[in-house]
């Protein structure tokens, strides 16, 4: 119990760091809060900020995922223990102690754990979602009415999901449940909005 503890709590403070609130501020001096979706987050810095820093706050974002899994599996080795520790990094991530419980939504963040346990699984599903970006992007499709790029986020999760419960790994299947809990919630009025939509109600 100890060791859960420990270790979910510094996942917490470690993604309450929001790297997109931190180098927005940094290189223009703007709150990325006040932006866009107000998610403060690498997709919102890179449409409405600009695209070479939302990129910059996507690799940070990335690189906290990936190191946080590779510690957890090199030194626990407990593969509950790591699904729930990395599920606090994502509940910092998206509710962050350091910036008023105001974050991001944590994809970059799961994608680099998702690469740090599967590095295979992981570059096709990011293969997947770079193909479905520029379908969407070409024929202009707009399923729920969102940017090109949320759009497209959304289509490449339900590709994730159907690739990571396809391939029986029962580890990955654990994180992807345990965090993906927190960015459905975080992400709950664009979630409601799709099953709106999809309902005709």
């Amino acid at each position: 119990m100890q060791k859960i503890i420990l270790y979910s709590l510094t996942c917490y403070l470690i993604g309450s760091l929001n790297s997109a609130y931190i180098i927005t501020y940094l290189f223009s001096k703007k709150d990325i809060r006040n932006f866009g979706d107000s998610n403060a987050g690498a997709t919102n810095v890179f449409l409405n900020i600009n695209k070479l820093l939302g990129i910059v706050v996507f690799i940070f974002d990335f690189l906290k995922g990936f190191f946080l899994m590779q510690y957890g599996i090199r030194f626990l080795q407990e593969e509950n223990i790591i699904a729930i520790g990395f599920a606090f990094a994502i509940l910092g991530h998206d509710f962050p102690v350091f910036f008023n419980f105001s974050g991001g939504t944590g994809i970059a963040m799961m994608l680099g754990g998702f690469f740090a346990i599967n590095f295979n699984l992981a570059l096709e599903t990011l293969t997947a979602f770079l193909i479905i970006y520029l379908f969407v992007r070409i024929f202009k499709i707009r399923l729920y009415d969102f940017s090109y790029f949320v759009e497209s986020e959304a289509l490449g999760y339900i590709v994730a999901i159907f690739l990571i419960f396809y391939s029986k790994d029962i580890f990955l299947i654990k994180w992807l449940l345990s965090s993906l809990l927190i960015v459905v919630f975080k992400h709950r009025v664009k979630v409601a909005k799709i099953l709106h939509l999809r309902s005709g109600v």
